[in-house]
């Protein structure tokens, strides 16, 4: 059984519904039936990823508790993955003393760690400081991209973010020597995500020799967040040609403008929440894409010999677009590599191999 918090249906959520789904179906192809359980709008709800078996009214937490206790019970559930909510809580606690007393296999993930700037306010740090320090105290163990081998003294489970890329199109373009088209999409426009950096380093692009030779454009997708100072920054600069604002959008729709891009910008600004290192889905699906990939974090998926990653420095500085457009006409030079950057999604970001460990824990237990 796979229990998530969040309502993987509200408007938002497309990238996290579609992990989950994608887990399930690895759980499911791998170790045994999976029923995927959530709670939204006073309602639990089960499903088997594709249609919704049964639905409990749920006002408050303990109602969803005791669906799921309900379900757990009549399914014969043996093994439960849990996608960790921020905050950690007193319900969570509360859920994992029962299963443990049932002798249920719980695998936790943690989507993100260290996740102190996760944007919690202080009575949600204080609340996840208080109940963390019970987890240790139950039979779990954490799924984590991180390389920690524990977190809070409990034993860690290497879990990559991937993604299921039979899914994800792929469309060799014709290559335009003198065009570059740069795409970011997001749900969200984080203050984290740090695209005000490349708009800064398209200002004083702009006015380079360079600019003359090439042209340059960046499709923002998504909207909310640090949106309007994004679009404030291009005002100021002028940068209206180099710069299209595309709003939130399907992902289907998304996923059609990746196939116009040359090169995918993921995060810029990821130091601001005090993380270096990550391995965020979207990159994945950029990779899946055949994209190369800017960014200016560690992404433990791709070692030091890849060569389709160009990382900036972590910090405030603007981003250098010189050095993108001499990264892309370097690849260029290779009329392969995007098929080479496709291979590589298919053989290390699937899923079913960033899923493995886990796997392997299950079928062991």
């Amino acid at each position: 059984m796979y229990i998530n918090y969040e309502n993987i249906y509200d408007d938002g959520y497309t990238g996290i519904r579609n992990k989950i789904i994608s887990q399930c179906r690895v759980l499911k192809k791998e170790v045994d039936k999976v029923y995927l359980v959530w709670r939204s709008k006073g309602v639990a709800y089960l499903s088997d990823t594709e249609h919704i078996i049964e639905k409990k009214p749920a006002v408050s937490r303990f109602d969803y508790k005791e669906a799921l206790i309900e379900w757990i019970d009549y399914y014969n559930t043996s093994r439960i993955f849990i996608r960790k909510p921020l905050p950690c809580d007193a319900f969570l606690i509360d859920l994992l003393n029962i299963l443990c007393s049932k002798k249920i296999r719980i695998v936790i993930e943690i989507p993100t760690y260290p996740y102190d700037g996760e944007g919690l306010d202080m009575l949600n740090k204080v609340e996840d400081y208080v109940y963390i320090k019970d987890l240790p105290d139950y039979n779990v163990v954490i799924a984590t991209s991180s390389e920690e081998k524990k977190i809070w003294n409990i034993p860690c489970i290497r879990m990559s973010n991937g993604v299921d890329v039979k899914s994800i199109s792929f469309v060799e373009k014709k290559i335009d020597s003198k065009r570059i088209i740069m795409v970011a999409a997001a749900a969200t426009l984080m203050w984290w995500q740090g695209y005000d950096r490349l708009i800064e380093g398209l200002y004083q692009f702009k006015s380079d020799k360079m600019a003359e030779k090439y042209n340059i454009r960046f499709i923002l997708v998504g909207s909310g967040g640090d949106e309007n100072k994004y679009r404030n920054l291009v005002e100021k600069y002028g940068l209206q040609e180099y710069v299209e604002f595309m709003g939130l959008r399907p992902i289907e729709e998304v996923r059609e403008v990746l196939d116009c891009a040359d090169v995918a910008i993921s995060s810029l600004g990821r130091h601001r929440s005090g993380i270096n290192r990550m391995e965020p889905i979207k990159t994945a699906e950029y990779c899946a894409k055949g994209l190369p990939i800017i960014c200016s974090y560690e992404d433990t998926r791709f070692d030091g010999k890849y060569p389709y990653i160009y990382r900036f420095p972590a910090d405030e500085s603007p981003i250098n677009v010189k050095e993108i457009v001499e990264f892309v006409n370097s690849l260029r030079a290779d009329t392969g590599y995007r098929n080479k950057i496709r291979k590589y999604a298919e053989d290390r970001l699937d899923w079913n191999h960033t899923m493995k460990n886990v796997v392997e824990y299950f079928i062991k237990y």
